[in-house]
C-alpha cells in the first residue's frame, strides 16, 4: 500500500483512510505551524518586551526567538548575558525617565505654589530612586512631602523638623535606637543634610518604611492599617502614638486621611 493507512473504529464501523507521503507531510507541517502560532501568541509579550528594550539587530531577534521556542533555558541564559544586560539597563533607564516625568506632573498637579522646573525634576528623580530603594510607593512620598511643607526644602517647623520631608534632628544626632543605626541607614550624617532635598527624600522613605516594620512587628497584620499607622507615626512620632494607644484613645489625628486624599488626587492625573 502506498502512503499511510489509518484505521479506526467508530460506532461499530470500520473506516480506512489512505494518506500519500505528500499529504502526510502537508498535515505535519500544518500541525507544526498551528503549534508554533500558539506558542508565539503565548510568548508575544516577552518578545515585544525584548524588542522594546532597544533597537536590537534582526539577527539577534531571530536567535532569541529560535532559542526561546526550542529551549527556554537557552534563552534565559542568553538574556542573562552581558549583551542582554545592556538592553535591560537601557529599558530600565527608559522606564525611569518615563516614571520621573509622571512624578513631575504629579508634583505640579497637587502643588499649590509655583515650583521651578529644574527643582521639580530634581525631586521627582529623588522620589523615584527612594521608592525603588526602600519599597515605598512614590505617590506616598510625594503626598507626605506636600503635606509636610509644600515641597519646601528649607523650612523648619516649630518642633525642629527640617527639610523637604520634615525629618527631626534626632535621626541625625541619635546613632542608635532599638539597635538600628539611623545615621548609616538614612544617609543623613549632619544637620545640613536635612536640607538636602535628595537626602531628605531618601531619609524620609527609610523612616516611613521603618515605621511600617515597627507596627508590623507589634502584631498589626492588615496592610492598610500598617500604612495608616506608619503615616500617623511619621507625623506624630512613636512616643505620642504609643501613649494614645495605651490610654485607649484613637491615635488618628486626620493626617493619614489627608495623605489618602492627595494620593487619590494624583491617581486622577492622566499618566
Amino acid at each position: 500500500m502506498n502512503g499511510l493507512e489509518l484505521v479506526y473504529s467508530s460506532i461499530g464501523k470500520k473506516f480506512t483512510h489512505n494518506f500519500s507521503p505528500k499529504m502526510f507531510m502537508v498535515s505535519v507541517l500544518m500541525g507544526f505551524t498551528i503549534a508554533l502560532g500558539i506558542m508565539y501568541i503565548t510568548h508575544i509579550n516577552e518578545i515585544k518586551l525584548l524588542v522594546a528594550v532597544n533597537s536590537i539587530q534582526k539577527d539577534t531577534i531571530v536567535v532569541l526567538e529560535k532559542h526561546y521556542y526550542n529551549d527556554q533555558n537557552t534563552v534565559l541564559t542568553y538574556v542573562q548575558s552581558d549583551i542582554a544586560d545592556k538592553y535591560v539597563n537601557k529599558y530600565a533607564t527608559l522606564e525611569k525617565k518615563k516614571t520621573v516625568g509622571i512624578i513631575e506632573n504629579a508634583i505640579k498637579y497637587i502643588s499649590s505654589v509655583r515650583l521651578d522646573n529644574a527643582y521639580v525634576k530634581l525631586i521627582a528623580t529623588g522620589f523615584y530612586d527612594a521608592s525603588v530603594k526602600h519599597g515605598v510607593e512614590w505617590q506616598e512620598l510625594v503626598a507626605i512631602a506636600w503635606q509636610e511643607n509644600r515641597f519646601n526644602y528649607l523650612r523648619e517647623s516649630k518642633k525642629g523638623a527640617r527639610g523637604l520631608m520634615q525629618i527631626m534632628p534626632l535621626w541625625v544626632l541619635q546613632t542608635t535606637q532599638n539597635g538600628i543605626k539611623f545615621r548609616k541607614s538614612t544617609g543623613i550624617y549632619t544637620l545640613e543634610d536635612l536640607n538636602d532635598p535628595i537626602k531628605s527624600i531618601d531619609g524620609g522613605a527609610f523612616i516611613f518604611k521603618y515605621y511600617q516594620t515597627y507596627w508590623k512587628a507589634r502584631g498589626i497584620k492588615n496592610k492598610n492599617k500598617i500604612v495608616h499607622y506608619a503615616r500617623l507615626t511619621y507625623n506624630r512620632g512613636p512616643t505620642a502614638m504609643n501613649k494614645s494607644i495605651k490610654q485607649g484613645i484613637s491615635p488618628n489625628n486626620g493626617y493619614s486621611n489627608i495623605i489618602t486624599k492627595k494620593i487619590n488626587k494624583i491617581s486622577k492625573l492622566k499618566m
